[in-house]
Protein backbone atom coordinates (compact mmCIF):
# COMPACT_ATOMS: atom_id res chain seq x y z
CA UNK A 1 0.00 0.00 0.00
CA UNK A 2 2.89 2.53 1.25
CA UNK A 3 4.62 1.22 -2.04
CA UNK A 4 2.07 2.21 -4.34
CA UNK A 5 1.16 5.62 -3.07
CA UNK A 6 4.65 6.48 -3.04
CA UNK A 7 4.45 5.88 -6.60
CA UNK A 8 1.84 7.80 -7.12
CA UNK A 9 2.97 10.65 -4.97
CA UNK A 10 6.92 10.66 -7.48
CA UNK A 11 4.10 10.07 -10.86
CA UNK A 12 2.54 13.37 -10.09
CA UNK A 13 5.70 15.55 -9.00
CA UNK A 14 6.56 14.24 -12.12
CA UNK A 15 3.73 16.36 -13.83
CA UNK A 16 4.29 18.92 -11.66
CA UNK A 17 8.36 19.35 -12.94
CA UNK A 18 8.33 18.27 -16.55
CA UNK A 19 7.46 21.49 -18.52
CA UNK A 20 4.08 21.07 -20.24
CA UNK A 21 5.10 23.48 -23.03
CA UNK A 22 7.91 19.85 -23.61
CA UNK A 23 8.17 19.19 -27.41
CA UNK A 24 10.31 17.36 -29.88
CA UNK A 25 10.98 17.79 -33.54
CA UNK A 26 11.82 14.87 -35.45
CA UNK A 27 13.59 15.94 -38.74
CA UNK A 28 12.83 12.63 -40.79
CA UNK A 29 16.17 13.24 -43.42
CA UNK A 30 17.12 10.97 -46.65
CA UNK A 31 19.95 10.19 -44.59
CA UNK A 32 17.96 9.40 -41.47
CA UNK A 33 16.25 10.88 -38.90
CA UNK A 34 16.98 13.72 -36.49
CA UNK A 35 15.44 14.47 -32.62
CA UNK A 36 15.26 17.80 -31.39
CA UNK A 37 14.46 18.65 -27.58
CA UNK A 38 12.41 22.23 -27.98
CA UNK A 39 13.26 25.13 -25.62
CA UNK A 40 9.88 26.88 -25.42
CA UNK A 41 10.65 28.37 -22.12
CA UNK A 42 13.91 29.83 -23.10
CA UNK A 43 12.80 30.72 -26.77
CA UNK A 44 8.86 30.84 -26.61
CA UNK A 45 8.57 32.64 -30.07
CA UNK A 46 11.07 31.08 -31.80
CA UNK A 47 9.37 27.93 -31.03
CA UNK A 48 6.37 28.64 -31.73
CA UNK A 49 7.46 29.79 -35.24
CA UNK A 50 9.58 26.81 -35.74
CA UNK A 51 6.33 24.65 -34.95
CA UNK A 52 4.02 26.52 -36.86
CA UNK A 53 6.25 26.41 -40.06
CA UNK A 54 6.76 22.39 -39.19
CA UNK A 55 3.16 21.52 -38.97
CA UNK A 56 2.38 23.68 -41.94
CA UNK A 57 4.70 21.21 -44.20
CA UNK A 58 6.85 24.92 -44.79
CA UNK A 59 10.18 22.56 -44.06
CA UNK A 60 8.83 19.50 -46.05
CA UNK A 61 10.86 18.83 -49.39
CA UNK A 62 14.18 21.70 -48.29
CA UNK A 63 17.69 20.13 -48.07
CA UNK A 64 20.57 21.04 -45.91
CA UNK A 65 22.34 23.48 -48.30
CA UNK A 66 25.51 24.31 -46.33
CA UNK A 67 28.00 22.48 -44.55
CA UNK A 68 30.63 23.68 -42.48
CA UNK A 69 33.37 21.06 -41.32
CA UNK A 70 33.81 21.61 -37.18
CA UNK A 71 31.35 24.42 -37.41
CA UNK A 72 27.59 24.40 -38.69
CA UNK A 73 25.42 22.58 -40.98
CA UNK A 74 22.45 25.01 -42.54
CA UNK A 75 18.77 23.88 -43.65
CA UNK A 76 15.07 25.28 -43.78
CA UNK A 77 16.04 27.85 -46.69
CA UNK A 78 16.20 25.88 -50.00
CA UNK A 79 14.04 24.00 -51.73
CA UNK A 80 14.57 20.14 -53.31
CA UNK A 81 16.64 21.41 -56.73
CA UNK A 82 17.95 24.20 -56.06
CA UNK A 83 21.46 24.83 -57.43
CA UNK A 84 22.03 27.93 -56.23
CA UNK A 85 21.83 30.08 -53.14
CA UNK A 86 20.27 33.00 -54.94
CA UNK A 87 16.89 31.18 -55.41
CA UNK A 88 16.04 30.92 -51.53
CA UNK A 89 12.26 30.00 -50.49
CA UNK A 90 11.71 33.47 -49.46
CA UNK A 91 13.08 36.80 -51.13
CA UNK A 92 15.94 38.06 -49.86
CA UNK A 93 14.60 40.73 -47.92
CA UNK A 94 11.93 38.26 -46.22
CA UNK A 95 12.10 38.61 -42.44
CA UNK A 96 10.33 36.29 -39.73
CA UNK A 97 8.15 38.02 -37.63
CA UNK A 98 9.48 36.86 -33.79
CA UNK A 99 10.89 38.39 -31.20
CA UNK A 100 14.74 38.69 -30.16
CA UNK A 101 15.64 35.81 -28.18
CA UNK A 102 19.40 35.19 -28.40
CA UNK A 103 20.44 36.58 -24.90
CA UNK A 104 18.13 33.61 -23.45
CA UNK A 105 21.26 32.20 -21.76
CA UNK A 106 21.29 28.66 -24.39
CA UNK A 107 24.74 28.68 -25.59
CA UNK A 108 25.88 27.83 -29.85
CA UNK A 109 27.03 24.39 -27.82
CA UNK A 110 27.71 21.22 -30.27
CA UNK A 111 23.98 19.20 -30.69
CA UNK A 112 22.32 22.80 -30.74
CA UNK A 113 19.80 24.13 -33.10
CA UNK A 114 19.60 27.73 -33.53
CA UNK A 115 17.76 30.49 -35.77
CA UNK A 116 19.29 32.05 -38.66
CA UNK A 117 19.09 35.73 -38.76
CA UNK A 118 19.82 37.67 -41.81
CA UNK A 119 21.90 40.26 -40.33
CA UNK A 120 23.27 41.49 -37.04
CA UNK A 121 20.40 43.96 -36.56
CA UNK A 122 18.35 42.06 -33.35
CA UNK A 123 15.03 40.53 -35.00
CA UNK A 124 16.14 40.35 -38.58
CA UNK A 125 15.51 36.45 -39.02
CA UNK A 126 15.63 34.03 -41.82
CA UNK A 127 11.76 33.70 -42.42
CA UNK A 128 12.24 29.53 -42.03
CA UNK A 129 16.69 29.12 -41.64
CA UNK A 130 18.11 27.36 -38.56
CA UNK A 131 21.10 25.68 -38.63
CA UNK A 132 22.89 22.84 -36.27
CA UNK A 133 26.25 23.54 -34.23
CA UNK A 134 28.92 21.13 -34.84
CA UNK A 135 30.76 22.18 -32.31
CA UNK A 136 31.04 24.95 -29.76
CA UNK A 137 30.79 28.06 -31.38
CA UNK A 138 31.23 31.23 -28.00
CA UNK A 139 31.18 33.84 -31.00
CA UNK A 140 28.12 32.79 -32.15
CA UNK A 141 26.36 34.08 -29.11
CA UNK A 142 24.53 37.22 -27.69
CA UNK A 143 27.78 39.40 -26.74
CA UNK A 144 28.11 42.63 -24.83
CA UNK A 145 31.34 44.47 -24.55
CA UNK A 146 32.10 46.68 -21.59
CA UNK A 147 35.06 47.87 -23.35
CA UNK A 148 36.28 48.37 -26.96
CA UNK A 149 36.97 44.73 -28.06
CA UNK A 150 39.21 43.80 -31.59
CA UNK A 151 37.24 40.49 -33.39
CA UNK A 152 37.52 38.39 -36.18
CA UNK A 153 35.02 38.89 -38.99
CA UNK A 154 34.46 37.36 -42.62
CA UNK A 155 35.71 40.85 -43.47
CA UNK A 156 38.72 41.02 -41.05
CA UNK A 157 39.68 42.31 -37.73
CA UNK A 158 36.97 44.75 -36.87
CA UNK A 159 36.60 47.11 -33.23
CA UNK A 160 33.51 46.80 -31.34
CA UNK A 161 33.05 50.30 -29.63
CA UNK A 162 32.76 49.91 -25.36
CA UNK A 163 28.88 49.37 -24.60
CA UNK A 164 28.29 47.27 -27.77
CA UNK A 165 26.25 44.24 -28.10
CA UNK A 166 25.88 41.65 -30.94
CA UNK A 167 22.79 39.81 -30.62
CA UNK A 168 24.07 36.73 -32.00
CA UNK A 169 21.80 33.29 -32.95
CA UNK A 170 19.14 32.16 -31.01
CA UNK A 171 19.12 28.85 -29.83
CA UNK A 172 15.79 27.02 -29.21
CA UNK A 173 16.59 23.55 -29.08
CA UNK A 174 19.17 20.25 -28.74
CA UNK A 175 19.64 17.13 -30.19
CA UNK A 176 19.23 14.11 -28.22
CA UNK A 177 18.98 11.22 -31.23
CA UNK A 178 20.82 11.77 -34.69
CA UNK A 179 24.32 13.83 -34.04
CA UNK A 180 25.45 10.96 -36.59
CA UNK A 181 23.32 11.90 -39.40
CA UNK A 182 24.69 15.19 -39.23
CA UNK A 183 27.74 14.40 -39.00
CA UNK A 184 27.52 12.79 -42.32
CA UNK A 185 25.69 15.80 -43.39
CA UNK A 186 28.70 17.82 -42.01
CA UNK A 187 31.23 15.91 -44.40
CA UNK A 188 29.79 16.47 -47.49
CA UNK A 189 31.27 17.67 -50.27
CA UNK A 190 30.90 21.38 -50.97
CA UNK A 191 32.06 24.17 -53.16
CA UNK A 192 34.74 26.23 -52.57
CA UNK A 193 33.72 29.09 -54.48
CA UNK A 194 33.53 32.55 -52.50
CA UNK A 195 30.82 33.36 -50.37
CA UNK A 196 27.41 33.49 -50.89
CA UNK A 197 27.83 29.79 -52.92
CA UNK A 198 31.28 28.51 -50.78
CA UNK A 199 30.21 25.31 -48.45
CA UNK A 200 26.94 24.67 -50.83
CA UNK A 201 26.63 20.89 -50.39
CA UNK A 202 27.52 19.32 -53.96
CA UNK A 203 24.47 16.94 -53.19
CA UNK A 204 22.39 17.88 -50.72
CA UNK A 205 20.54 16.09 -48.29
CA UNK A 206 16.58 16.16 -48.48
CA UNK A 207 14.22 16.82 -45.42
CA UNK A 208 11.28 15.35 -45.65
CA UNK A 209 9.36 16.72 -42.90
CA UNK A 210 9.81 17.58 -39.99
CA UNK A 211 6.97 15.68 -37.25
CA UNK A 212 6.22 17.86 -33.95
CA UNK A 213 5.25 15.62 -30.92
CA UNK A 214 4.30 17.03 -27.38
Amino acid sequence: MLRNTLICVVAVLATLTCPAWSQTARLETSLGTIVVVLDAAKAPDTVRTFVARAKAGEYDGTIFHRAVAGFVVNGGEYKTGTERPELAIWPANAKARYGEESNNGLRNQRGTIAAMRLSARPGDHSPTGFFFNMKDNPMLDHRRFDQATRLPSPQGEQTAPEGAHIPGYTVFGRVVSGMAVLERIEQSKTTDERTPARHWVVAPVVLKRVVIES
